[in-house]
């Protein structure tokens, strides 16, 4: 198994595939980081959470492990040189645990390479604007762990679906559309989290002004009274739980159920 893991890792270091996916990592985390910094104020990169933001962006890696997976196993069917391997090692079980292997060392790679790039791009911005370097944080590190751990398993991933799929080119098409399908249910529904939020902070600032107006006219407050049902509403308002967005999705989805919410998904109230 060790010769097989080292053939492995040679096949990915010695052809240009890993040097153009690098360099395509390069190029998201300059693109997105600098993107998003410019947008930031001074003020905003004082803080640790626009910081975070900034190197959380090297989690793109993940996506570029997953392709970096597929093409490992799915090209040899492409270049036909799958059967090559197969006879020089006719276990194919073995085989394909060995590329696996080297897929989740390469995905840690690139998830370190692309933290490197958001780092250092991320502490060029907050110097250039004279903001406080809070990115050499427990959390920070907590992100970075995080991060490696994905890429290895999106590495694993890719792996194994090119193996089961061994279509190159139809694997990454299908694993970036059920990508792109997830990403913005996601979104979608982190965007109904913070909308109910933002109508949670309307509410309970205007309380104060509702509750000025009836205590000028209401000595005295009974649960029947106009200001009564207005303290009961507001108050299950308050404590109604935005996570019961996620209740509805508590299940991680597969690809085509992640097709279906996106087209069948009814209004979450």
């Amino acid at each position: 198994m060790i010769r097989l893991l080292r053939a492995e890792l040679l096949k990915l270091r010695t052809t240009r595939l890993l040097l153009w996916l690098g360099l395509l990592i390069v190029a998201l985390v300059a693109l997105v980081v600098s993107l998003n910094a410019a947008q930031d104020t001074a003020f905003d990169l004082a803080q640790a959470g626009p910081q975070r933001d900034l190197f959380s962006i090297s989690a793109a890696s993940a996506v570029i492990a997953v392709i970096l997976g597929i093409v490992s196993s799915a090209g040899e069917y492409a270049h036909k040189t799958a059967a090559q391997t197969f006879l020089v090692t006719p276990v194919r079980e073995r085989v394909v645990v060995a590329k696996v292997l080297a897929a989740m060392v390469a995905g840690v790679a690139l998830a370190a390479f692309a933290e490197a790039a958001a780092f250092g791009l991320a502490a060029l911005w907050i110097v250039g604007k004279s903001a406080p370097f809070l990115l050499a944080t427990h959390d920070i590190l907590l992100l970075a762990l995080g991060t490696l751990a994905a890429g290895a398993l999106a590495g694993a991933i890719g792996a194994g679906f090119g193996a089961v799929v061994r279509r190159q080119t139809a694997a990454i098409v299908v694993a970036l559309v059920w990508l792109a399908l997830h990403a913005a249910s996601k979104a979608r529904i982190a965007n109904q989290i913070q909308e109910d939020y933002a109508f949670k902070e309307v509410v309970s600032q205007s309380f104060e002004g509702y509750k000025k107006e009836f205590a000028a006219l209401e000595q005295q407050v009974s649960p029947e009274s106009p200001f009564g049902t207005l303290c009961t509403s507001v108050v299950e308002i308050i404590a109604t739980t935005p996570s019961r967005v996620y209740d509805k999705h508590a299940s991680d989805p597969t690809p085509m159920s992640t097709v279906a919410e996106a087209q069948y998904c009814p209004a979450i109230s």
